[in-house]
């Protein structure tokens, strides 16, 4: 059995060729699919697609030196996730929390709409005189900044260590290095 996080609620049941079901149980905060049985290749891809179908955002909140840092894990897309985000990051800051690491080392997937959620919490977190750091973007999470022209505006990091030192000014950290990626980029191209 698969468990995955928040679902769209959507009803699934897809049987594979040898007749045996693939279904969803649950809605709501977690859904299950269950394999009665079958190991064939349809229904070991099937599996993974209605994961991706139905995961929408997990934040998990952990602190690290008094920074607070939010694990994405998921989908930050058009709909509830991108709320989702916005609002943890409201509550956060009004109860103080102002300096925020986003972790995207599990984030599948992020559009314009995901991406307008990071736009709108980063100023917001400024004028608390906090910050948003990210850290572990994917290589299609680069490629939507540098599209978006939003690169100069966020603080990349690679390492977990590094986004928490960027927020004290006595220390030393290693931002990601754009450029490198856009060379890589053009000399693969």
């Amino acid at each position: 059995m698969h468990t995955v996080g928040q679902s769209r609620n959507l009803d699934q049941t897809v049987v594979c060729p040898h007749g045996l079901r693939v279904a969803q149980q649950g809605h709501g905060e977690s859904v299950t699919f269950m394999n009665h049985g079958c190991s064939c290749a349809v229904t070991e891809l099937l599996i993974p697609l209605l994961r991706i179908m139905t995961t929408e955002l997990e934040i998990r909140r952990r602190e690290k030196e008094g920074i607070c840092i939010l694990d994405l894990d998921g989908h930050l897309t058009i709909g509830p996730s991108e709320q989702q985000l916005r609002s943890n990051v409201a509550k956060l800051a009004g109860g103080g929390a102002t300096k925020i690491i986003l972790d995207f080392a599990d984030l599948d997937q992020m559009d314009a709409d995901g991406l307008g959620a990071l736009v709108y919490c980063h100023p917001h977190l400024l004028l608390l005189g906090g910050g948003s750091k990210l850290l572990s973007l994917r290589q299609n999470h680069i490629e939507l900044l540098i599209l978006a022209k939003l690169v100069s505006v966020f603080q990349i990091f690679t390492g977990e260590q590094d986004a928490i030192d960027s927020f004290f000014p006595d220390r030393q950290s290693r931002r990601y290095d754009i450029l490198e990626f856009v060379e890589e980029q053009e000399k693969r191209a």
